[in-house]
C-alpha cells in the first residue's frame, strides 16, 4: 500500500514539473521567428515586420539569432525544410516568416512566405510600393490583415508528453550496460524519457561545458535537464548522476545509486531512479527562447543628415639643416690594400614636400594620396688624406607617392618612390682614395606621426632596393657586388603657431655590400658597410585644412 502511495506521489510531482512554467509556452500564444530577408533593402522591411509582430498580443516573437544558434547546434540549415522543421520542433515555433525585397521599375516589392512547423510554406503574400518608406508604412498598417490568419491558425509540432532528459556523458566501467538500464527505468515512467543516444549526439552534448552551451543543447533537444554520470566500482558498484537545469545550465544536485555488482546496480536504478530524480527535477525546466527586439533605424528615403567630409591639409613642407657623418669600411680585405673612409660632422641643407592634389577640393580617401619629394645637399665639405685636401660632394633626392591614414591624433603613412644618394671625392682618378658611390634605389617606406596639443613625435623606416651603386661597382673596384640599404628616422616637434612647427630629429642611413670577388680581381674583400648618421633641426609647415 505504501509503495503504491509513493509511486502516486512521484507521478504527481513529475506531472507538475512537466506542466510548470517554462515546460511549455502559453497555449494562446504562437511562437514566430522572422528570418533574415533577402535583398539590399531588406533590413528596414524586416524591422517593420518585427515591430508589427511585437505589437500583437497573441504572438511570442523568438530571436532569429537564437533560432540560428540552435540550428547550428543541431548541424542543420534553418533555410532547409527539414532543418527548419527540426529547429521548430525543438523550440516550439509554429511559424517562420521568410522572404525577399526586390527593386522594380515601379518601386519596391516585398514577398513574404509563412512556413509552418512542418517545414512547408502555408501561405505567400506580396506587397509593393513606390518607395521603401511607403513599403514600410504599408506593412505596418496592413501587414497583420494579410498575415494574421495564417499565423494565428498555425500550430507548433506536437511535443511529447514526457519530460526529456539528456545523458551528456557517462564514464566508468560497463557504461553501455548502465545506460541501457537508465533508458529502461525511465522508459517505464509516464512522465520521463531519456533522449536516445543517436538523437542526442547531433547536438554534441559532451561539448557543453559552459552554462550557455548547456542551454543550447537543452533547447536543441527539447530537454528540461542534462545528466552527467560516473560509475565507480569499490566493493559495491556505484552510479552518481549530476543533474543540470536545462533552463539555465545551473547545477541542481546529484543522485547516487548503489548495488552489488552490475546486477545490483540495475535493480537499484529500476527501483529508485525515478523517485530520487523527482524532487531535483521539480526545479528543472526547458529553456525559454529569447525574445526578438526591434532595431533603431533611419529609412533610406529619409536619410540622416550627412556630415560633410572635411578636407585634410593638401600641402606639407619642411626645411631643415643637418649635421652628418659618414663611415665606409670593408670587411675581409684579403690584401689590406683598401682604405676605410670616415667623415666628421658636416652641414647639409634639406627640403621635403608632400602634396595631396585632391585635398584642395574634397575629403575622403583620395585626398590622402599624394606626391612626396625631397632634396639634400651637403656644403662646406672636403676630404683629407696623406696631407692633401680634396673637394667632396654629397647629395640625395627622392620622388614618389605617399599615402596617409589619419586615426585621430595618430597619422600613419606609407610611400613608394625612386631616389639617388651620392658621395664623391674629387681625388686623383689614377690613384683614388675610395670609390665614388651613387646609390640609385627604389624605396618602400612607412612612417607615423602623433600629435598631442602643440607637441608632436614621429618616426619613419624605409628599405632601399639598390639597382646601381656608381663607380664602386665598375671593373676597377668590385664589378660583381650586391648592395642594399635602409633608413630609419625619428623626430619631435612643437607648434609655435597653428600649422608652423619647430622640429628636431635624427636620421640613420646604411648600405651593406657583398663584393663577390673572384681570383684575379684587383681588390679582394668580402663586403663593406657604408653608414650615415645625422641630426637635424628645422621648421615644418602645413597648409590649412577644413
Amino acid at each position: 500500500m505504501i509503495r503504491r502511495l509513493l509511486a502516486l506521489l512521484v507521478g504527481l510531482a513529475l506531472a507538475l514539473v512537466v506542466l510548470a512554467p517554462g515546460a511549455a509556452h502559453a497555449s494562446d500564444s504562437v511562437r514566430v521567428v522572422v528570418s533574415e530577408l533577402d535583398g539590399d533593402d531588406s533590413p528596414s522591411a524586416r524591422n517593420a515586420l518585427v515591430r508589427l509582430l511585437l505589437s500583437q498580443s497573441g504572438v511570442e516573437l523568438v530571436s532569429r539569432a537564437h533560432f540560428e544558434k540552435v540550428a547550428a547546434r543541431l548541424g542543420v540549415s534553418p533555410k532547409d525544410a527539414k532543418g527548419n522543421q527540426a529547429v521548430c520542433r525543438a523550440l516550439g515555433v509554429a511559424v517562420v516568416l521568410e522572404g525577399e525585397v526586390d527593386q522594380t521599375e515601379d518601386g519596391v516589392s516585398l514577398t513574404l512566405r509563412v512556413r509552418g512547423a512542418d517545414g512547408e510554406v502555408a501561405e505567400t503574400q506580396e506587397l509593393a510600393a513606390k518607395t521603401q518608406r511607403a513599403l514600410v508604412k504599408q506593412l505596418t498598417e496592413s501587414g497583420w490583415q494579410k498575415l494574421g490568419a495564417a499565423i494565428s491558425d498555425a500550430e507548433p509540432a506536437k511535443a511529447g508528453a514526457k519530460q526529456r532528459l539528456v545523458l551528456t556523458e557517462l564514464s566508468g566501467p560497463k557504461a553501455a550496460e548502465v545506460r541501457a538500464a537508465l533508458e529502461k527505468a525511465l522508459g517505464k515512467s509516464p512522465t520521463l524519457e531519456l533522449v536516445p543516444e543517436a538523437e542526442a549526439a547531433a547536438a554534441r552534448p559532451e561539448e557543453a561545458q559552459k552554462p550557455a552551451d548547456r542551454v543550447l543543447v537543452s533547447a536543441a533537444l527539447g530537454a528540461t535537464a542534462l545528466l552527467r554520470g560516473e560509475i565507480k566500482v569499490a566493493g559495491r558498484t556505484e552510479l552518481t548522476l549530476r543533474v543540470l537545469n536545462g533552463k539555465n545550465g545551473d547545477d541542481l544536485g546529484e543522485v547516487t545509486l548503489k548495488g552489488a555488482g552490475l546486477p545490483g546496480l540495475r535493480r537499484a536504478i529500476d527501483a529508485d531512479l525515478v523517485k530520487k530524480l523527482a524532487p531535483i527535477l521539480a526545479e528543472a525546466a526547458r529553456p525559454t527562447p529569447p525574445r526578438e527586439e526591434a532595431e533603431e533605424e533611419t529609412l533610406e528615403d529619409e536619410p540622416a543628415p550627412k556630415q560633410p567630409t572635411l578636407r585634410p591639409s593638401p600641402l606639407e613642407a619642411m626645411l631643415a639643416l643637418r649635421g652628418g657623418t659618414r663611415n665606409f669600411r670593408y670587411s675581409d680585405d684579403l690584401f689590406g690594400a683598401l682604405r676605410a673612409y670616415k667623415m666628421g660632422p658636416t652641414p647639409a641643407a634639406f627640403v621635403a614636400v608632400r602634396w595631396y592634389p585632391a585635398a584642395h577640393f574634397e575629403g575622403g580617401p583620395i585626398a590622402h594620396v599624394g606626391i612626396a619629394a625631397s632634396f639634400e645637399q651637403a656644403f662646406l665639405i672636403e676630404s683629407q688624406a696623406d696631407g692633401e685636401t680634396y673637394p667632396t660632394t654629397a647629395r640625395e633626392w627622392q620622388l614618389g607617392l605617399h599615402g596617409r591614414l589619419p586615426l585621430g591624433a595618430l597619422e600613419l603613412g606609407a610611400d613608394l618612390g625612386l631616389g639617388e644618394h651620392s658621395f664623391n671625392v674629387d681625388d686623383d682618378p689614377n690613384f683614388p682614395l675610395v670609390p665614388d658611390v651613387a646609390y640609385r634605389f627604389v624605396r618602400l617606406g612607412v612612417d607615423a606621426r602623433y600629435r598631442a596639443g602643440s607637441f608632436s613625435v614621429g618616426g619613419s623606416f624605409g628599405y632601399r632596393h639598390v639597382s646601381e651603386a656608381g663607380t664602386v661597382e665598375t671593373a676597377a673596384w668590385f664589378p660583381r657586388l650586391e648592395v642594399a640599404g635602409l633608413d630609419a628616422g625619428a623626430f619631435a616637434g612643437y607648434a609655435l603657431i597653428p600649422r608652423l612647427d619647430v622640429l628636431a630629429g635624427a636620421l640613420y642611413r646604411r648600405y651593406w655590400y657583398s663584393m663577390n670577388p673572384e681570383p684575379g680581381d684587383r681588390f679582394i674583400a668580402g663586403g663593406a658597410l657604408d653608414s650615415y648618421i645625422s641630426g637635424w633641426i628645422g621648421v615644418g609647415y602645413q597648409l590649412s585644412a577644413d
